[in-house]
């Protein structure tokens, strides 16, 4: 008969390295708490690593402060180019000067002539950048995006293209 693998929730292993400090006997510790000794001896290990953040749970990564910052500013840097290339490419499909002028306007405006533009642009674009992220840009909402592609491009729009 094969043992069924036990799991240990983070406030039991903190309380058993915390009884073994207190004990100063790890053996007696684990034989009190029914569990092996190098349980808690890898416990304390961790513990004393990553403090606070130790024992974070089934498939995340145990991270120091420095590394969560980093990831964190990672995201943002992302995130942050992403929406560079999305405002570079909505700019960058037009080639006469005035029409940019005007582009740049618009993507400033809430005008319904000039979401047409934005959603238009975001429906060309849909299978590189995520809608959300390109609405968030673009200043215009992901529920009237989805609206005005359920309901189509309006025959004024179509008529401009």
């Amino acid at each position: 008969m094969s043992k069924k693998k036990r799991s240990y929730t983070a406030v039991f292993k903190r309380n058993a390295v915390k009884l073994s400090e207190e004990k100063d006997n790890v053996a007696r510790a684990a034989r009190e708490l029914g569990i092996g000794a190098q349980l808690i001896h890898r416990w304390k290990k961790e513990q004393d690593a990553y403090q606070h953040n130790s024992f974070p749970g089934h498939g995340k990564a145990k991270l120091t402060d420095e590394q969560r910052e980093i990831a964190r500013l990672k995201k943002e840097l992302r995130d942050a180019k992403l929406e560079a290339e999305i405002l570079k490419k909505a700019i960058g499909n037009v080639f006469a000067v005035q029409i940019i002028r005007t582009i740049r306007e618009s993507i400033l405006s809430r005008n319904k002539r000039h979401c047409s533009f934005k959603f238009g642009f975001m429906k060309q674009h849909k299978l590189e950048y995520p809608v959300d992220m390109m609405s968030k840009i673009l200043d215009v909402s992901t529920c009237g995006y989805y609206n005005w592609l359920k309901s189509g491009p309006s025959d004024r729009w179509l008529e401009n293209r």
